[in-house]
């Protein structure tokens, strides 16, 4: 399988229309909640209530069956109990309705796999394509529709896509990358993928030229040698991060009862991944830190790091969190140094290092933003990337627009790090925003920052 063979899921996360099978006003049950999200978080398509106990929710006429629209509608979503939906699905089929989400569980991961298959010979009757069973459906930034819990529309820059396996995961992606300052673009919960799989999913968001990320939480895997042929392809043009889940015998256990999915050996897995190209994480932790490193839009050469800090603390830390993750912390040629020197003199103390990591130890130099983009510009000859700890506050214009320039001069990553970051949060996330990745803790920043020249080397192997 090749991108070029993958779906068109164009419609399905840019409806002109959705119709709730299973619509509610009660939202201890999932027809409710979608309701509320369909009508509060500003798609601006009609929605179509399907509740044959009701005629009208929310204001909204409500139908019966989806054979009574009288409009075409292009996306359903189906929160009824699972008896209910293989007949629900072939009168999805007749209306012509292109995408179904079912969100019902009670499907193959509780054993009912003749339920599972009645529905899929119910769809392809009328060549619908299903996203799940037991899922949460789709975020889509363009459509302002969400069926998840975080409805971010507001990021700039949306081009981040998310493809996960379990809902909880992809609404904390949502809500954890919006915080980070990711523009996520696209996401989608895919659950027991018995029909669409990560697979079509990545195929698709590869073929999206605004979709410059692509993460991923994965339980099983299907089409195995297929899917990693396809990552490899699209590692040529943009990066894959996944977290595998599924590593222990616990863990493999809770996926079967989860999705019904088979978990593959990790250590099988994680080699397949790293030789097609894709990033590997290990938690959600590392699933958004990694995204976020990517915001860069320039990789790195090498491993060498050139670290910059306002205290000599910091640089300890620092330093010694890119070499335990085999990052390197190179001594500065001498000509680097005495540039540094002749740069620095009258500014810092004498006792200052200068070898790498550069420490200013609380800099008098009034004018930190011109001392900032003196040294990082000195720096950036012998490293491969920047990690700067600073004081200064990331709030100030004048820093944000001298860091995101010197940059682009160097063009190398630059990755700042503020020295009190529960003051910075927000800052944080307008940095990443613009391509500036920040991290709260060097070890993080670390280890993402290995993730991204790992990647960078397998783009030069090509």
């Amino acid at each position: 399988m090749t991108t070029d063979t993958s779906p068109d899921l164009r419609l399905l996360f840019n409806p002109s229309s959705v119709a709730l099978i299973g619509a509610s006003l009660d939202e201890a049950k999932s027809g409710g909640r979608f309701l509320t999200r369909l009508t509060t978080t500003g798609y601006q398509g009609p929605v179509y209530p399907v509740n044959p106990k009701e005629k009208e929710l929310r204001g909204l006429k409500t139908y019966s069956t989806v054979l009574d629209i009288s409009e075409g509608v292009d996306l359903a979503i189906m929160a009824i109990p699972a008896p209910l939906v293989p007949k629900a699905m072939a009168e999805c089929a007749q209306k012509g309705i292109k995408f179904v989400i079912i969100h019902t569980s009670g499907f193959r991961e509780v054993g009912a796999g003749d339920l599972e298959a009645e529905m899929i010979r119910a769809a392809r009757m009328g060549g619908i394509r299903i996203v799940g069973p037991n899922c949460m459906g789709v975020f889509s930034a363009e459509a302002k529709l969400c069926v998840m819990d975080g409805n971010f529309f507001d990021a700039d820059g949306t081009n981040v896509a998310f493809i996960g396996q379990s809902g909880t995961i992809c609404d904390n992606f949502l809500h954890m990358g919006h915080d980070r300052g990711l523009g996520i673009k696209q996401a989608v919960s895919t659950g027991n993928e018995a029909d669409l799989t990560a697979m079509d999913y990545l195929g698709y968001f590869a073929n999206d030229p605004r979709v410059k990320v692509i993460a991923s939480y994965m339980e099983g895997m299907v089409g195995g040698r297929k899917f990693m042929d396809l990552a490899a392809e699209v590692s040529r043009r943009k990066p894959i991060i996944v977290w595998k889940a599924g590593k222990t015998q616990a863990g493999a256990r809770a996926i079967l009862s989860h999705t019904g999915s088979l978990a593959v050996a990790d250590r099988v897995c994680d080699a397949a991944f790293l030789q097609s190209g894709v990033t590997v994480a290990h938690d959600l932790e590392d699933l958004c830190d990694f995204t976020v490193v990517f915001a860069s839009p320039y990789l790195p050469r090498g491993r060498r790091i050139g670290i910059l800090v306002d205290t000599g603390g910091g640089g300890v830390a620092a330093a010694d969190a890119c070499e335990s993750v085999g990052l390197e912390v190179p001594l500065y040629p001498e000509a680097t140094q005495v540039k540094l020197r002749e740069f620095l003199g009258g500014v810092i103390p004498p006792f200052s290092g200068i070898t790498n990591p550069v420490d200013l130890v609380s800099p008098r130099y009034v004018d930190y933003v011109r001392l900032f983009q003196g040294c990082v510009e000195i720096m950036a000859e012998a490293v491969d990337a920047l990690m700067v700890i600073t004081f200064h506050s990331l709030d100030d214009p004048d820093f944000f627009r001298t860091v995101e320039e010197t940059r682009d001069r160097v063009r190398k990553p630059v990755f700042v790090l503020p020295a009190m970051p529960a003051r910075e949060l927000a800052n944080m996330k307008e940095y990443t925003r613009k391509g500036i990745p920040s991290f709260p803790f060097p070890h993080r920043a670390a280890k993402a920052i290995l993730a991204m020249s790992l990647y960078a080397q397998y783009r030069e192997g090509i």
